[in-house]
């Protein structure tokens, strides 16, 4: 099973207020021919886990409800994933790395990941910048809480 995260970053004025988030990627399909590498996220598929305190998880920061509403926002908002239901990776697996193009919201953009198997599993981290996608970082309060714009991504997957 292919687990998919993503990290974003608090600021603005009153960012003390806010929160770091961490958020999976459910159902995520990784599917592998030769070299050639697909992976597909449904864009309704992230799921808030739980806000980031200090670099640590904070299971008691968000209650559900709170949860739902950021999830809301995603979909509705910042994904718009009625028009953009998919999030796609399609590259090919050269040595050490995986070239190829990621699509979110409609705007794809080219991207080298790292493809380092140890011990029958894959893991990466890449930092992208959401406004690389057409993406507005998310703003409150006239910006006085907002989101910085890069986001962490970080995956593990059996090797396939």
């Amino acid at each position: 099973m292919t687990e998919l995260l993503v990290f974003t970053f608090k600021d603005g004025l009153l960012s003390r207020i806010a929160h770091d988030l961490k958020i999976e990627a459910e159902r995520v399909m990784l599917s592998r021919d030769g070299a050639s590498l697909t992976v597909t996220a449904p864009a309704r598929g992230l799921k808030v886990r739980c806000a980031m305190k200090r670099g640590r998880e904070d299971h008691r920061a968000l209650s559900a409800s709170q949860r739902g509403e950021i999830e809301s926002l995603i979909y509705e908002t910042i994904l718009d994933a009625e028009r953009y239901p998919e999030i796609l990776f399609t590259g090919t697996i050269q040595d050490a790395s995986v070239s190829g193009v990621l699509t979110i919201r409609g705007t794809s953009q080219a991207l080298t990941l790292p493809w380092n198997p140890s011990r029958g599993v894959i893991t990466g981290e890449i930092t992208i910048d959401q406004r690389c996608f057409g993406i507005s970082p998310y703003r409150a309060m006239m910006g006085a809480i907002k989101l910085k714009p890069a986001l962490r991504i970080v995956w593990r997957t059996p090797v396939v």
